[in-house]
């Protein structure tokens, strides 16, 4: 419990502006949703969940991946260990998705109803489900493994793992303006008919196997580089 107070009293700020900023999307995907419903539509889809969901992720992403240089220099520099501290950062990290996973559930049950009001004759679309609560939680693991790995990078490595960041981000734009090119369409085809040719062979019940094993081996990484990292200020 000690280690969760630290990590509360370093981070409550960050933890506040996460919440609010997800609320504060919540309510202009809600208004998005309401200003695109024409009268045609056989179901609503839940647009303030959804973005949520994503300002969610990435907002907690980068304060993740950047606030633990802060917090692992601070903490060690005042005597923390490495191993509680990665402990205690870790547990604090997963009671914030935690409650971000139902802050997610509740706010879906709010829209729906609220939907239900003013289009009774519509079904619900429900992002966050039973069906699909496995989904989410393989994602809450790979963003904590991405947040101290990124972390341990960047102290290791210094500030230009964030330019290797930023161009792993626009790569996918890149990649789909040069797709038009002859042998990108060659590899890419190549490519596409691997993993068709694999899954089918293996079978998609190996995919979560494969993700968590990638998320383990990410997490393993992670705390073997910040159990040897020296404080960087």
């Amino acid at each position: 419990m000690r280690v969760l107070k630290n990590q509360w009293i370093s981070r409550r700020a960050e933890a506040l502006t996460l919440f609010a900023a997800g609320a504060v999307v919540f309510l202009a995907g809600s208004a998005v949703m309401a200003a695109l419903m024409d009268g045609t539509e056989n179901a609503l889809f839940p647009l303030g969940t959804l973005f949520l969901i994503f300002a969610l992720g990435i907002i907690h992403l980068i304060q993740g991946g950047i606030g633990i240089v802060t917090d692992f220099n601070l903490a060690v520099s005042m005597g923390e260990t490495r191993k509680r501290f990665i402990i205690g950062y870790l547990a604090f990290d997963g009671l914030e998705y935690l409650i971000s996973l139902l802050l997610v559930f509740m706010l879906q049950w709010v829209e729906e109803g609220i939907g239900r009001i003013f289009y009774p004759g519509l079904s619900f679309i429900r992002v966050l489900s039973g069906k699909t609560l496995y989904i989410f939680l393989l994602s809450i693991l790979g963003l904590m493994a991405a947040e101290v790995l990124t972390g341990a990078l960047v102290l290791k490595f210094g500030q230009k793992v964030l330019w290797g960041l930023w161009v792993l981000a626009i790569l996918p734009s890149f990649v789909q303006g040069i797709r038009q090119w002859e042998p990108v369409q060659m590899f890419t085809e190549a490519l596409k008919g691997f993993f068709v040719s694999f899954s089918a062979s293996v079978g998609v019940q190996w995919i979560p196997i494969v993700v968590i094993l990638a998320e383990a081996v990410a997490f393993v990484a992670a705390c073997c580089m910040l159990r040897r990292q020296r404080v960087t200020f």
